[in-house]
C-alpha cells in the first residue's frame, strides 16, 4: 500500500492533486488521479497547498515510550460505512505522540493541515491536546498549535467532531515533521479529504458550560455518571442534525473557571479526597493502637502494624469509596 498525503493546491478553476511519500518526502504531482508523474504548472505564490490527515500516514513516535495511540476503523461519522482513525492519548499521564516522516515539502511555501478531530479535553481541565510542526529537526523552534479549550478557534462543528485548518510557512527548511500530541484525555483524528466533501454537513454548535468536549470513548459522547451527562440534559444536543443552538448548562458558581471565553467545570474531589484519606489513616492509627494494647509483646505489635502497612492500600479504598459517592449522586 502506498501511504501518502493527499493535497490539494488551491484553485477554483484548476485544481490539481498532489500527493507527499512520507517514506521518501518525494511530491508527486498527477491530473485526473492517473498516479504518473507529470509536469503541472507550479501555483502562484499566494496559492496555499494543502495536506490532509490520513492515519496511514502517521506513526507513534519512536523517541517517546510512553505513547498510547490505536489506528483502527470506526463508524462514520460523516456518513455511511467505516473510516479509519487514530485515537491518542488515555485518561492518565501518558505522554502520547504519533508523527509524520520527515518531509520534504516546497521551501517558503503557505500549507495547511487540515484535520477532524473529537475529544482531547477532560473534566479537570489538566489535559494536553495539541500539534507541533518540526522544521529541520529544530525540536526548540518547532511550532505548537494548542487543540482544547478553544485555544484555536475551529473551521466547523458536526456531531462532536471538529474541523481544524492549521496554516504554516516551510520557511528555508528543507524537512517538515508534523506531530500530534495528548495526555490525560484520549484525542482522535479520522481520515479527512477535500472541503467540499462536507460542504452538506449541517452546521450545529458544541453545547457550552460542559467542563470536557464530547468523546467517542464514551457511548453516548459524554461520561455516564457526571452532573452533566446526556442522563441528565437529555440525548438531543448532538444527535439532532441542524442544531443550530448552543446548549447552555447552569452550575453552580464553585469551583467554576472560565479560559478563553470556555466555561469548565472542576468537581470539588479534592476537599472530599482528603477528608476521606484523613479518616482511613486515622482509622488505621486506631487499629495499630488497639493492637499494641492486646498485644503484651512490643515487637509483635510492630510488626503486625507493618503487615497491615504493607497490605492495605489506602488510596484504593479511598478511589472505592469516592467512585461510589459519584454513582449514588449522579456525578
Amino acid at each position: 500500500m502506498n501511504n501518502t498525503y493527499t493535497t490539494s493546491i488551491n484553485g477554483m478553476d484548476n485544481l490539481s492533486t498532489v500527493r507527499i511519500v512520507p517514506e521518501t518526502g518525494e511530491i508527486i504531482e498527477n491530473t485526473e488521479n492517473t498516479g504518473e508523474k507529470t509536469n503541472v504548472t507550479p501555483p502562484e505564490a499566494n496559492q496555499i497547498k494543502k495536506i490532509f490527515f490520513d492515519p496511514r500516514s502517521w506513526k507513534p513516535a519512536k523517541d517517546v515510550n510512553s505513547t498510547v495511540a490505536t489506528r483502527s476503523f470506526i463508524s462514520n461519522p460523516f456518513g455511511n460505512g467505516l473510516i479509519e482513525a487514530y485515537t491518542v492519548g488515555d485518561w492518565n499521564w501518558n505522554w502520547s505522540v504519533i508523527e509524520t516522516k520527515d518531509m520534504t515539502l516546497d521551501k517558503n511555501t503557505d500549507y495547511e493541515l487540515i484535520f477532524w478531530l473529537n475529544g482531547g479535553e477532560n473534566e479537570q481541565g489538566n489535559e494536553t491536546c495539541k500539534l507541533e510542526i518540526v522544521f529541520d529537526n529544530d525540536y526548540e523552534n518547532r511550532y505548537t498549535y494548542n487543540l482544547n479549550r478553544d485555544f484555536i478557534h475551529y473551521e466547523k462543528h458536526y456531531k462532536g467532531w471538529y474541523l481544524y485548518r492549521i496554516p504554516f510557512n516551510t520557511g528555508d527548511a528543507c524537512y517538515t515533521k508534523l506531530q500530534f500530541a495528548a495526555m490525560r484525555a484520549y484525542a482522535s483524528l479520522v481520515k479527512t479529504v477535500e472541503l467540499e466533501s462536507y460542504g452538506g454537513l449541517s452546521e450545529d454548535l458544541p453545547p457550552v458550560g460542559v467542563p470536557q468536549r464530547h468523546n467517542i470513548i464514551f457511548k453516548d459522547g459524554f461520561p455516564a455518571n457526571a452532573s452533566w451527562s446526556y442522563k441528565i440534559f437529555g440525548k438531543e444536543v448532538l444527535h439532532t442534525p441542524g442544531n443550530s443552538t448552543h446548549m447552555h448548562f447552569n452550575f453552580s458558581d464553585e469551583n467554576r473557571n472560565n479560559h478563553n471565553g470556555r466555561t469548565f467545570f472542576h468537581e470539588n474531589y479534592e476537599a472530599m479526597e482528603d477528608d476521606i484519606e484523613s479518616s482511613l489513616e486515622g482509622l488505621l492509627e486506631n487499629v495499630k493502637a488497639q493492637l499494641a494494647e492486646q498485644l503484651d509483646d512490643v515487637v509483635a505489635a510492630n510488626d503486625v502494624a507493618h503487615v497491615i502497612n504493607m497490605n492495605v492500600d489506602v488510596d484504593s479504598i479511598k478511589e472505592q469509596i469516592i467512585q461510589n459517592i459519584k454513582d449514588n449522586l449522579n456525578f
